[in-house]
C-alpha cells in the first residue's frame, strides 16, 4: 500500500491510527517534476559546407524551364492517370 500511496499522491492510514480510533488524516502530495532540458552539445562540422556560386541569367533559365518542363510532366500524368482511373471505377 505505500508504494500505492506514494504512485497516487495519497497517504494511506496507518494502522496505529486506526487501532486507536482516530480518523485517518490524507495528506496531498503533488507530484512535481521539473522540466528536464537537455542541451545539445556542439558537433564539429563534417564535409565542405555549400558556398554560393554564381550563375549566369542564361543558366539560371535553363534551370528554370528544365524544372516547368518536369512539373508540367508529372501534373500532366496525374491527371491522365485519375482520369483513367475515373473510368474504370465509375463503369
Amino acid at each position: 500500500m505505500e508504494i500505492r500511496a506514494a504512485a497516487t499522491g495519497f497517504a494511506q492510514p496507518t494502522s496505529k491510527a486506526t487501532e486507536a480510533g482516530e480518523a485517518p488524516a490524507q495528506v496531498y502530495s503533488p507530484r512535481v517534476h521539473a522540466p528536464q532540458t537537455r542541451v545539445a552539445a556542439p558537433r564539429p562540422r563534417k564535409g565542405a559546407v555549400a558556398k554560393p556560386v554564381a550563375i549566369s541569367r542564361e543558366e539560371e533559365y535553363h534551370f528554370i524551364h528544365a524544372d516547368l518542363r518536369r512539373l508540367l510532366i508529372t501534373a500532366g500524368s496525374l491527371l491522365i492517370l485519375m482520369l483513367v482511373l475515373l473510368f474504370f471505377v465509375e463503369h
